[in-house]
């Protein structure tokens, strides 16, 4: 994998897969298993840093997010201030991060309800709110999932927690 192309000196492929980059195809490679994020966990920032491009700060998050390191990935988020408030790929994975950490759960459902506001066709959006209100408002994540079902998701996890949903509420 460290093979040097001969096109600049000391280029690895690596790298040169990553100058080529966008934001969106290393967000995919952050989700595609454990190496991919580790790559985009240590790419991300330097392309972040290179091009002062906030949108990089979403793969890098989300690689941060996939290895576990809730922490991280928020103090990596952090750095856009409000200059992704508008993006709703942004705000979910806020949301997502936010869920895991220590009393994050207002943050994350203020993230949430700020993505569905700008994309109120999205049925993740809903599915992710519920899966963040279950434990506390089953009745809540019962709507939620509701909606995420009416907006076309039609997956086994929407199904499964609605079902779970619907039993804490002894129903």
């Amino acid at each position: 994998m460290a093979e040097v192309l001969n096109i600049e000196p000391a280029l690895t492929v690596a790298e040169s897969y990553w100058s080529g980059a966008s934001w969106q195809q290393a967000a995919e490679a952050a989700v595609s298993g454990k190496s991919g994020a580790e790559d985009v966990a240590v790419e991300a920032p330097k392309r972040f840093e290179h091009t002062q491009d906030p949108y990089w700060l979403i793969p890098w998050g989300l690689a941060l997010w996939k290895l576990g390191r809730h922490s991280d990935a928020a103090e990596a988020l952090q750095k856009a201030g409000p200059n992704l408030d508008g993006c709703v790929e942004y705000l979910i994975l806020k949301g997502m991060v936010l869920r895991q950490l220590p009393n994050g759960k207002p943050e994350a459902l203020k993230a949430y309800q700020q993505a569905l506001a700008l994309d109120p066709n999205r049925s993740d959006i809903p599915y992710n709110i519920g899966n963040l209100v279950r434990e506390d408002d089953p009745e809540a994540a019962e709507k939620a999932y509701r909606s995420s079902i009416s907006l076309g998701n039609q997956s086994h996890l929407i199904w499964h927690n609605l079902g779970l949903a619907v039993n804490d509420l002894g129903r």
